[in-house]
């Protein structure tokens, strides 16, 4: 009776430890379970960031390349109404004369 329940004690103590270690085992089966899908999240959420800046990126070049057009319009515009001017102060200086030149023939 001794040894059987020696042989009893032995068994339960053996089973309560498998226990315990098959509990442990489902522990770090769901937290690697865990780990694994929290990966997945940060890697999908990386790649989001990463084509969030790679649109970003292509964004700024479109936007660096339309305001460099639009300052080379703007400049063009200038240059011409800089043209026009001088030859709006041109025919003003030649009505001008011509006025002059009138005025001077009057009074002759």
């Amino acid at each position: 009776a001794e040894v059987s329940d020696e042989v009893r004690s032995g068994l339960a103590h053996r089973e309560a430890a498998a226990d315990a270690d098959r509990a442990r085992l489902d522990t770090l089966q769901r937290d690697v379970m865990t780990a694994s899908t929290a990966k997945i999240e940060l890697e999908t959420r990386l790649e989001g960031l990463r084509m969030e800046l790679s649109a970003a990126t292509s964004q700024r070049g479109d936007l660096e390349a339309r305001l460099r057009e639009g300052q080379q319009q703007l400049e063009r515009r200038g240059d011409e109404l800089e043209s026009r001017l001088e030859g709006l102060r041109s025919e003003v200086e030649g009505q001008y004369m011509a006025r002059s030149s009138l005025e001077a023939r009057w009074k002759e």
